[in-house]
């Protein structure tokens, strides 16, 4: 996986699939019908394990950053929304930045 690429999958997704686990889902179609169900459930166990076994670490409470920046979340989830909900994302955005102001204006 490119380095680039890294950033668009979300961290989760990241853990989960591991260094190989994103080849091993690109090669199932390539493997006999009866197969792919079979493979599609092992490579979905191995990354169930993998979230397990990160979040059952000490170091997984490093993975969480220290503070919570609703822009950054907002931005974070619009990457994966639909048209509908990048527009609610929007409004929220936009509510968040007049209640900045609003703020700064009683101040």
């Amino acid at each position: 996986m490119e380095p680039n690429q890294e950033h668009d999958i979300p961290a989760v997704d990241q853990i989960a699939n591991g260094e190989n686990l994103q080849m091993y889902k690109a090669m199932i179609p390539y493997f006999p019908k009866n197969m792919q169900r079979t493979l599609a459930l092992l490579i979905k166990m191995v990354e169930m394990n993998h979230l397990l076994s990160f979040y059952n670490s000490p170091m997984s409470a490093c993975a969480m950053p220290e503070t919570h920046n609703p822009e950054e979340i907002l931005s974070q989830l619009r990457q994966y929304g639909n048209d509908r909900q990048n527009q609610q994302i929007d409004q929220i955005s936009n509510l968040i930045t007049m209640l900045k102001l609003y703020q700064t204006y009683n101040e």
